[in-house]
């Protein structure tokens, strides 16, 4: 998981994907390490959903650790970009 820092979490979501949630007061920074594929975007977009549920309509993700993202994982960056 993460080494965690005040306003940080790490949320395991499976064997491959690790989703860290960090947080300032206006923003929500979701980031992606391992592998975003069909059996984990489920995932993601749950903890998505969690956060815009939760109020916050700022939310940044972060890719760049990712070793593979499928074409649909784009999908869940659009669909916050259309939210916004």
């Amino acid at each position: 998981m993460g080494r965690g820092t005040e306003g940080e979490r790490s949320i395991p979501t499976g064997s491959v994907l690790c989703v860290q949630v960090s947080s300032d007061t206006i923003r929500r920074d979701v980031r992606l390490s391992g592998e975003l594929d069909f059996t984990t975007i489920d995932r993601l977009e749950t903890v998505l959903d969690q956060l815009i549920r939760s109020g916050y309509r700022h939310i940044v993700l972060d890719l760049a650790e990712l070793d593979f993202l499928v074409a649909s994982g784009l999908r869940v960056s659009y669909r916050l970009t259309a939210r916004g």
